[in-house]
């Protein structure tokens, strides 16, 4: 009974491998239909300027630390690249060392290009911020976003931020950005 069972399995294989498993079983002389595109990347660099504090958030003292809470700033955002050059609004949050100034932030942000009607990229940002000089900080940010309405509809951006700011509590700043856009 084994052996006519091993029997049975192995002429049915045979069958499928010599006939095919469908209809149509060879490979097709045309590509697959339906919406295959290929990804596309844009290179961009960006100069971020700090505009003016449109909400200062909560601020409180803990331990050695300043906790920062819904800091909103709004920025210029300059590019040569159309899709994300105009005005960014940062929602930033953070614990910073009292005596250093230096500590973690992350918050979100929205870009709004002047040259796209409708569009606004929504994303998120994460880094760290150290003291580099005399009366000088640095952060160090990644950034992401998704474009909503508009050109930028369902395209996002990737970027890197080094930001430099005079101030131990953060406020005025300049930073520079580089980054790419990734489209479909």
């Amino acid at each position: 009974m084994k052996i006519f069972k091993y029997l049975t399995v192995l002429i049915t294989i045979s069958v499928f491998f010599w006939n095919g498993c469908s209809d149509r079983s060879t490979l097709p002389d045309e590509p697959a239909t339906g919406e295959i595109q290929k990804v596309m990347t844009t290179d961009f660099t960006a100069t971020e300027t700090f505009n003016t504090i449109l909400n200062p958030g909560i601020m409180k003292m803990v331990g050695e630390n300043i906790i920062v809470k819904g800091s909103v700033i709004q920025s210029s955002f300059e590019s040569g690249n159309d899709l994300i050059n105009g005005v960014i609004i940062v929602t930033g949050n953070g614990r910073l060392n009292l005596n250093t100034g230096e500590g973690p932030v992350h918050g979100i942000f929205s870009l709004t290009p002047a040259d796209v009607p409708g569009g606004v990229w929504k994303g998120n940002w994460t880094g760290y911020r150290r003291i580099t000089g005399t009366m000088e900080w640095t952060t160090k940010a990644h950034l992401v976003a998704h474009g909503e309405g508009g050109a930028i509809e369902g395209i996002m951006f990737y970027a890197d931020e080094e930001i430099v700011s005079h101030q131990p509590a953060g406020g005025t700043y300049i930073g520079e950005v580089s980054g790419y856009i990734k489209s479909r």
